[in-house]
C-alpha cells in the first residue's frame, strides 16, 4: 500500500524514449540497431530471422548471410529508417516468394538457407480477416471503389474481424489447434452466422445460384484458396454434395465452404 506521506515521485527532466533513441544512434551502437531492426522484420516475413534467434545476436550466434543482413542494415540506414522501404524490399524479392514445395533432389534444405519457404501459421488477426474475405461475395470484394471508401470498408473488416481474432490462440513454435478453438469453429454460432449465412453478401448466397456441380466446386475454391481444384479433388466434392444435399442443398453448400474455410491450407502462409 502506497504510503501517503511519502513524497511524490519526481519527473524525469528528460524523456526515456528520446534518451533510447540517442543512444540507439549513436555512431558506436547505430550499426547493431539497424542489423536488429532487419532481422526482426526478416524474421516477421520469412519466419525464420538471418541470425536465429532473434535476441543472441552477438559473435558466437552469426548470421546466415552476413553480406544481406549488412547490406539490408546499410540501406536502412542510410534512407532514414525507412521501414516501409525495407518490407517491400524484402516481399518482392525471390526468396520471400520462392515455394514452400521442394521440387529438387537430394536432402530437404536447411531453414537458414531460405532455400524452400518457411510454412507459417497466420495471426489470429491475419486469420480472422482472411476467414471474412474467403466467406465473402467475391464480386463486392473485388469491385473497384475510391481510396475513401476503401479506408471505411478496411476498418469495417476490420472492426469485424476483432471478435473473432480475440478467439483465436496466439500460434506458437509447437501449435496445435486448441480445443477451445476446435469448439468454436466447429459449433459456434458466429461461425454459422457470420461466415456461412445464406445472403447475398456471402459466398453461401453466391455459390447456391450456380447449378453445375462442377462449376460450383471450381468457384468455391478459386475465392477461398485462391487456386483451382485438381482433379480427385473435383470427385472427392462431387461425391459429398451428392451424399450431403439429402439434407438440403444450402445445407450441402454450407458444409462444403465450412471443410475448405477450416482447411489447413488458409490456416498457414505458404
Amino acid at each position: 500500500m502506497k504510503d501517503p506521506k511519502a513524497p511524490a515521485a519526481k519527473i524525469p527532466g528528460f524523456s526515456p524514449r528520446a534518451k533510447l533513441v540517442e543512444v540507439a544512434l549513436r555512431s558506436a551502437d547505430r550499426r547493431f540497431f539497424s542489423r536488429a531492426i532487419v532481422n526482426r522484420i526478416w524474421l516477421r516475413l520469412m519466419g525464420r530471422g538471418i541470425v536465429d534467434p532473434p535476441d543472441q545476436m552477438h559473435s558466437a550466434n552469426t548470421p546466415s548471410h552476413p553480406e544481406l543482413l549488412e547490406w539490408l542494415a546499410r540501406d536502412l540506414a542510410n534512407n532514414g529508417y525507412d521501414l516501409k522501404r525495407l518490407i517491400r524490399g524484402i516481399v518482392l524479392s525471390d526468396a520471400y516468394a520462392i515455394s514452400s514445395q521442394f521440387s529438387g533432389e537430394g536432402e530437404f534444405p536447411a531453414p537458414e538457407t531460405f532455400a524452400v519457404g518457411a510454412v507459417r501459421l497466420l495471426t489470429p488477426r491475419q486469420y480472422s480477416l482472411s476467414l471474412l474475405v474467403a466467406a465473402a461475395n467475391p464480386d463486392q470484394v473485388s469491385q473497384q471503389v475510391v481510396a475513401a471508401d476503401w479506408g471505411k470498408r478496411r476498418e469495417q473488416l476490420e472492426n469485424e474481424s476483432n471478435g473473432l481474432a480475440g478467439k483465436i490462440e496466439l500460434p506458437s513454435d509447437n501449435f496445435q489447434v486448441s480445443v477451445d478453438e476446435a469448439l468454436l469453429f466447429s459449433n459456434s454460432d458466429q461461425i454459422q452466422n457470420t461466415l456461412l449465412k445464406d445472403s447475398a453478401d456471402r459466398l453461401v448466397g453466391v455459390l447456391k445460384s450456380i447449378g453445375d456441380r462442377r462449376q460450383l466446386i471450381g468457384r468455391a475454391f478459386e475465392v477461398t484458396l485462391s487456386r483451382t481444384p485438381d482433379a480427385d479433388e473435383v470427385t472427392a466434392f462431387e461425391g459429398f454434395l451428392t451424399k450431403r444435399e439429402k439434407q438440403g442443398r444450402v445445407v450441402a453448400i454450407q458444409q462444403m465452404v465450412w471443410a475448405l474455410l477450416t482447411s489447413p491450407e488458409l490456416r498457414f502462409n505458404y
